[in-house]
This record gives C-alpha cells, structure tokens and sequence, in this order.
C-alpha cells in the first residue's frame, strides 16, 4: 500500500519514467526516444522521482513505527 501511494503521490510523468525504468528495464536514452523528451530531461526526472518516492515511503515507515510505539505501550502499560 505504501509503494502505491508514494507512486500515486508522483506527477505522472515521473511515475511512468519511474515506472518504465523500474519495471520495463528502459534506460533514459530509451524512455526519450518513447516520449520525445531529451535524455537529461528524464535523467533529471528519474532521480528527482526516486528521491520524492524514498522521502514519501520513509515518512510512511516513521508513521507505522510510531503506531507500533504506540500499540505496545497501551498493552503493556505506562
């Protein structure tokens, strides 16, 4: 659920360069050709996406270690 929402959270051009290079094993110079963009351009846009997917599933993690603290505390008491 997580890797869908910081996916979804994504522009969807960034998601499907993300998604092309992840899961289709497209390089940059490949995914230009595809979509008309220059090579740098989706170089620029793979790594600012990664790097907002990385910040998005590590707040997700903060919030469910948070819930965990949580939890255990109220079964085992103050």
């Amino acid at each position: 659920r997580a890797l869908r929402a910081g996916l979804a959270s994504l522009a969807t051009l960034d998601r499907d360069i993300l998604t092309l290079t992840a899961w289709e094993g497209l390089t940059p110079k490949q995914i230009a050709v595809v979509t008309g963009l220059p090579t740098n351009v989706i170089r620029v846009r793979l790594h600012r996406a990664r790097s907002r997917l990385k910040r998005r599933l590590a707040h997700v993690q903060a919030i469910a270690r948070e819930a965990d603290a949580a939890l255990s505390s109220a079964r085992h008491g103050p």
